[in-house]
């Protein structure tokens, strides 16, 4: 394992010449960069040292953890992962992006940044800290991420990116070089509820149709009738009975792992993550006929995975119960202002309440060209009811309008 270095003299970027005292942290763990989770609170889960020291159990990745210091405070971090054997197809940039015609084909020879397997990013840059100077300062990360990969100058990408994060890594890939400067891609969408008020109820009277608030509180009924219970159960002591179940549901929609492969992550996610990790358990007398495993982390309660014994379940609307109702009981019971449901099944998480949001990735590679984006919007919001569907489409535009009109 690589040791914490720490630079101090001038790295030839945006502080060549400058008196400012600086430090630029190398590290193999996200812990040895000081400061890192302050920068991550509020951002995703999916950023936090303790995820990123998961994701780094399945020993596919070399990681690299940067952090840049000014007068003794960390103002800027940046993971980076080189992975030539991902295993994961959506953390392919060549399986991922689409380039436009005539374009160079993408190798497997790509950095990732901002880190694995969460399928959302954010940038970590204090937040009182002026955009310029966040971008010089996260430049400066990228331009050392790649300086230090398998090979220098390699093409590095940075997906699952809320627009807003976006707008801060575009202006850093601007101060990069390159003839044609940082590409943008639609990647994605996910889905968050923003808790509102002060009880479930409160939520139910915000959703925007009558139907939607009537249906929430049948299915709340119907679970209630058919003597199913939800206990929170921990991790550590309950992975063993929850493999089979999450098996059943990947199987379900085409992935191959085995139920001791799967029971195998919990276990290492129990043995890491154990302090964050939230167990919605539904018990069918003493058995467990469903789970979902949520981690809260600065105010945020995100759901990871569900899982299922789908020949025992009577049809009581488990998935909306362990998906959503139970989550969100337990944002207003912890006074937690997010739950963040994560990608895919769309409709399901919007008529519960969910908002979708655009995920993008930006990469040093071409970006796409519109009729590959227009596409690609369309595919992705096809899986959304009538008002999100517009709303997202809404949002992809808004975006590419605003990066079009400062020549990215």
């Amino acid at each position: 394992m690589r040791n914490l270095r720490c630079l101090e003299a001038e790295p030839g970027g945006v502080f060549a010449g400058s008196a400012v005292r600086w430090r630029l942290f190398d590290a193999a763990t996200p812990y040895d960069v000081p400061g890192w989770d302050e920068l991550a609170s509020g951002r995703s889960f999916y950023v936090a040292a303790d995820w990123l020291r998961f994701a780094d159990t399945d020993r596919v990745a070399r990681s690299q953890y940067l952090g840049l210091s000014i007068g003794g405070r960390l103002v800027a971090a940046l993971s980076s992962h080189w992975a030539p054997n991902e295993v994961d197809a959506d953390y392919v940039a060549a399986r991922t992006l689409e380039l436009a015609p005539g374009a160079p084909s993408i190798n497997d020879d790509v950095l990732t940044l901002g880190g694995r397997r969460g399928f959302l990013s954010g940038v970590l840059v204090a937040p009182d800290i002026d955009r310029s100077a966040a971008a010089e300062h996260l430049a400066e990360l990228i331009r050392h991420a790649t300086g230090t990969a398998s090979a220098r100058g390699v093409a590095w990408w940075w997906p699952y990116l809320i627009s807003s994060d976006v707008d801060v890594v575009m202006a850093a890939g601007s101060r990069l070089g390159g003839a044609a400067g940082p590409g943008i891609h639609l990647v994605g969408a996910d889905c968050v509820i923003d808790v509102v008020g002060t009880t479930i109820d409160d939520h139910v009277a915000a959703l925007p149709t009558r139907q939607r608030r009537t249906n929430f509180r049948r299915e709340e009924k119907r679970f209630i009738d058919s003597g199913l219970e939800i206990r929170r159960v921990n991790l550590p002591g309950y992975w063993s009975h929850l493999g089979f179940l999450l098996a059943a549901v990947q199987q379900k929609y085409g992935h191959r792992q085995s139920a001791g492969e799967l029971g195998a992550r919990l276990r290492r996610q129990g043995e890491q993550l154990a302090s964050r990790a939230v167990v919605f358990a539904c018990f069918d007398g003493d058995i467990i006929v469903g789970f979902a495993l949520a981690y809260e982390w600065a105010g945020e309660l995100t759901l990871r995975v569900v899982g299922f014994d789908y020949e025992r379940l009577p049809g009581a609307g488990e998935y909306a119960q362990l998906a959503v109702h139970a989550p969100l009981r337990y944002c207003y019971q912890h006074g937690l202002r997010r739950l963040h449901l994560g990608t895919e099944t769309y409709e399901a998480k919007c008529r519960r309440g969910a908002r979708p949001r655009p995920l993008w990735a930006v990469t040093s590679l071409p970006g796409p060209d519109p009729g590959s984006l227009a596409r690609t919007a369309r595919r992705i919001a096809a899986s959304m009811p009538a008002h999100e569907s517009e709303s997202f489409t809404a949002q992809v535009e808004q975006s590419w309008r605003r990066w079009a009109a400062f020549g990215w």
